[in-house]
């Protein structure tokens, strides 16, 4: 499932509902859409693939 969410910057969309306060959007070389990131100490968790309106096709 997904849930909307809103960034600190404005930014709007859908999230997985896992997501967290402090969870950061990633878009990584090579992918087109954004994911949700978990950071972890030192190693990050991947969460999921999310939308972010005016943010996907690689553009952030």
């Amino acid at each position: 499932g997904r849930r909307f969410f809103v960034s600190e910057n404005g930014r709007f969309g859908w999230v997985p509902l896992r997501t967290e306060v402090g969870d950061r959007v990633c878009v990584f070389q090579g992918m087109r859409i954004p994911v949700i990131m978990r950071p972890r100490g030192d190693r990050w968790e991947f969460i999921g693939a999310c939308y972010i309106h005016g943010s996907m096709d690689g553009e952030m």
